[in-house]
């Protein structure tokens, strides 16, 4: 099981997914696939037993290992014509990480056993109206995700706290061009809690007639490689991020 193999264990199966296909999903569909009915609000108009049906149906079963789509910064993926590689940083792929003392109450963070540093993985984020709170005000939920795998020491990161440099073999006459189709994912094993969400009033824009709502969503999971795909999905690169 991918749940309790060694390090050593995961370097190798990263590396037998060098030349498979994988179908990675977007960020929202991970949340998704995870969240089930854990976040789950129960409307003003919906009785108990219409909320406790909602949260079942949601609830299916979670994935044991799933690929995510994460961004790629080409800004740091760079041709070597004489070796025939492209050079690949880590730094293209680690996109700083969640404040979550910032966003998150001392319950949550107990629970997670954070009390410093953490391995984890920014997903991104987005604003968005979701109502009016009255006549004259919008309520916006200003939206962050990401991937919780475990609290660190000070400076520990997804790759180990220091930035590395992966090659990928591409022919010159096939590499003008190709650093535009590369994509990159995260293989990633979930675990309880699976997923964390935490909504709180943050302010009020008034000039702007919105107040704003901070959400945080996030799976909890072990970050087991990173790939890097072509737009096909055919894996060039995976590496273990342990």
């Amino acid at each position: 099981s991918w749940l309790a193999i060694s390090n050593g264990a995961v370097a190798q199966v990263c590396e037998s997914l060098v030349n498979t296909h994988i179908s990675p999903v977007a960020v929202e569909d991970a949340l998704a696939a995870v969240r089930g009915g854990r976040g789950l609000v129960r409307d003003e108009f919906e009785t108990t037993s219409q909320f406790e049906a909602r949260v079942a149906a949601a609830n299916t079963p979670v994935p044991e290992i799933m690929h995510i789509s994460v961004p790629l910064d080409l800004n740091y993926v760079v041709y070597n014509a004489d070796e025939g590689t492209f050079e690949v940083k880590s730094y293209g792929l680690k996109n700083g990480g969640l404040n979550y003392y910032l966003y998150l109450d001392s319950q949550t963070l107990g629970a997670l056993g954070v009390k410093g540093s953490v391995i984890d993985f920014w997903l991104g984020g987005d604003r968005r109206v979701t109502g009016q709170s009255s006549p004259r005000m919008q309520t916006v939920e200003d939206t962050r995700r990401a991937i919780f795998e475990r609290p660190a020491a000070d400076g520990d990161d997804v790759f180990g706290g220091t930035g590395q440099t992966w090659t990928i073999s591409v022919p010159i006459d096939q590499a003008r061009g190709f650093r535009e189709r590369m994509r990159a994912a995260l293989v990633v094993v979930p675990k309880a809690p699976y997923y964390v969400e935490h909504r709180q009033r943050s302010f009020i824009e008034a000039d702007r007639g919105r107040m704003i709502i901070n959400v945080t969503q996030f799976m909890v999971a072990d970050i087991q490689c990173a790939v890097i795909t072509d737009d096909t999905n055919n894996i060039l690169l995976a590496v273990p991020t342990r």
